[in-house]
């Protein structure tokens, strides 16, 4: 099913890849840990590209999750209260954002990390790419991505691309 993403110019499509040891079947879910999975931003090049791309999602397969005793909630509205919230539950939250391009103008390449703890201040995340640098875009020489200190001022704007309330998260629970 389309997902609606609003991001001008580019077409946001979730693709999952499960690891050589794993079977055919859908992968459970974006970017699990347990199965390896990963998520790919694309850009639309085409100069008459809609203002309204569509996001096509696959969707995880509930026999999986319930393998695994977990129930996931993948939604593309999600804002700093609602992973607050997650955290405060004590739940980890994989995020999907965008790390290239200027923070004032955040662009394509999407990439998927977890947000595990806050501050007033920061989001807390392992970053499976090592330390993002979140003004220019890309990442540093840092390829130590556990517990990354992202300021909420210079990441919430990657992963809240097209205002309040859009960003994308994966949440999972028993």
């Amino acid at each position: 099913m389309p997902i609606p993403c609003r991001w001008p110019g580019r077409t946001r499509t979730t693709t999952h890849q499960a690891p050589a040891t794993a079977s055919a079947s859908p992968v459970a879910a974006p970017c699990s840990p347990a199965t390896g999975a990963r998520s790919v931003l694309t850009t639309n090049t085409t100069p008459s590209a809609p203002s309204t791309a569509t996001a096509q999602v696959q969707r995880p397969s509930s026999q999986r999750l319930r393998s695994l005793g977990l129930t996931a909630n993948f939604a593309t509205n999600g804002d700093r209260a609602a992973l607050e919230q997650q955290i405060n539950l004590g739940r980890p939250v994989a995020v999907g954002w965008l790390h290239h391009g200027s923070v004032s103008a955040p662009s394509g390449g999407g990439h998927w990390s977890v947000v595990i703890g806050f501050t007033e201040a920061v989001a807390i995340h392992n970053d499976p790419n090592g330390e993002a640098d979140l003004v220019a875009g890309g990442y540093t020489a840092n390829t130590n991505g556990a517990g990354q200190h992202y300021s909420w001022k210079n990441w919430q704007p990657r992963w809240e691309a097209d205002g309040n309330g859009t960003g994308w998260l994966l949440t999972c629970h028993p």
